[in-house]
Formats: C-alpha cells, structure tokens, sequence
C-alpha cells in the first residue's frame, strides 16, 4: 500500500513546512528505537530548512550578527520509531514578537500516519558578541510574519 502524501497526513496545524527523513541504523540507541536526542537533531535542522526556504539561511543571521537560542523546549514523545521507517516533520512558526519566535513541530510516520512527536521550541534573538537580548534583525523578522501568515496566524 502506497504511503500517503505529506499534504494528506493528519497534521496538527495547516500549511506545515514538511522535510522527510528515512530513519536508519544509526538512529537507534540501545533499546532498538529511534533515540531522543536524534529526535531534537531533526527538530533543528528542519527549522533551518524551513527558515533558509523563507530567504532567512544561517548566512543572513550570521552577518546580521544576531541568533535565535532556544529557551524553552517541550516535546511529547508518542510513539517510537525505528530503521526503516519514513518520517515527515511538519513545522510551523507560531508566535513571537521583536525579540521571541515560538515554533511548534510535529513528527508523523508514513506508514501508519502516527504521530510520534510534538514538540514546542521558544526562541529569544540574541546577540552573537555579546550573547545578550536584541531585536531581530528587519529582514529576519520579515521572514518570520511571512512564515506566521502561511500558518495562518
């Protein structure tokens, strides 16, 4: 049976960004699942995948010499994967203002549609000299509404 497209998948919120990851080996820890800490490698490096498609790469922060850090992570573990399986990651940014970003994550196996992950990550911009609070820069908050208007937020 053909695994259903990303866009048909029962995700939490609409018009997530969707990048797909094919679990392997390597993935698993000692109790033969996927490990958690795996879990929060994708969790970020969808982030920046979603961020880089809306114009904002690492580059841009890096020259505007601002990051977003995370302060805050929840995540709910539902359910385990495993090599082999096809997972997609939804992400969505979800709020925020000048200096914060809120960006919600779910993880969906495509054999079965489970949901085996949501996740909520809050971000403060900060200075990249100084490690302090600072506004985002224009163009990366530019990017940031665009991204909470696709949310339709």
């Amino acid at each position: 049976m053909p695994f259903p497209t990303p866009d048909a998948l029962p995700w939490q919120r609409t018009n997530p960004f969707i990048w797909r990851i094919s679990c392997a080996g390597e993935h698993e820890d000692r109790l033969g699942h996927v490990n958690n800490v795996q879990y929060l490698h994708w969790l970020e490096e969808a982030g920046w995948q979603h961020i880089t498609l809306l114009g904002a790469p690492w580059e841009s922060w890096r020259d505007a010499g601002a990051a977003m850090a995370t302060v805050r992570t929840e995540v709910d573990y539902r359910a385990a994967a495993y090599a082999g399986d096809l997972l997609y990651i939804g992400t969505w940014l979800t709020g925020g203002d000048r200096l914060r970003m809120t960006r919600e994550f779910q993880i969906i196996r495509a054999s079965d549609s489970k949901t085996l992950l949501t996740a909520k990550l809050d971000y403060v911009c900060i200075s990249l000299t100084t490690g302090k609070p600072v506004r985002k820069p224009p163009a990366l908050e530019q990017a940031h509404q665009q991204a909470m208007r696709d949310a339709g937020l």
